[in-house]
């Protein structure tokens, strides 16, 4: 039970990420188990980790907008014993803070939440940092090259090409049927169709 480890009877524990916002009550009969259910409807993930006793808690998205924080109160007054003995708050606690990605193209300057984005129908995955543009460094200029990916089109025409060709041919064996004198196949005829995008 979490009042047998430090939290008080009575309090409350707010879990905050991005817009979510969820409210544990505690009570005799709540658990680390409750605690671990109430981070996770706010959008918190947390983890466990039995052989260090040691609890790791990050949002399930990124970005300076998906920060979380936990806060423990009872009667409206804030209190921290509680979270202390889960080693969620104090000394010993190492905590990174949210932030979004900054980087800038061809002089422009882009700010998201992830590392993953698309500028301009380029993919660009961002892997680290040349700079530290908050002390005004600037950074250590990347080439990108891009090409067109030739291989690709051509198989994907050639796909076509092959699919176009075996409907033409099915559809000339079936007329071919038809002038032989079989009028059932002329509702197969029309119901077949050319593709008409790769």
């Amino acid at each position: 039970m979490l009042t047998d480890i430090g939290f008080e009877l009575g309090s409350e524990i707010k879990f905050k990420s991005g817009g979510k916002e969820y409210t544990l009550e505690v009570d005799g009969d709540t658990t680390v188990d409750d605690f671990i259910k109430a981070a996770k409807q706010a959008g918190i993930n947390v983890n466990f980790d039995a052989n260090q006793h040691r609890f790791y808690l990050s949002s399930k998205e990124t970005g300076e907008n998906n920060k979380f924080t936990i806060e423990e109160s009872k009667n409206d007054a804030p209190i921290t014993s509680g979270l202390t003995a889960l080693g969620l708050h104090g000394t010993g606690v190492t905590r990174i803070e949210a932030q979004d990605a900054v980087f800038r193209v061809d002089g422009a300057e882009y700010k998201t939440a992830t590392n993953t984005n698309n500028i301009n129908g380029l993919n660009i995955t961002l892997t680290g940092t040349t700079a530290n543009y908050d002390s005004g460094a600037s950074g250590k200029s990347v080439t990108v090259t891009a090409n067109t990916d030739v291989e690709s089109i051509y198989n994907n025409f050639k796909s076509f090409i092959k699919e176009y060709n075996s409907i033409l041919k099915e559809m000339n064996d079936l007329f071919m049927q038809v002038l032989q004198g079989d009028i059932r196949l002329l509702p197969q005829i029309r119901r077949r169709k050319c593709p008409t995008k790769m």
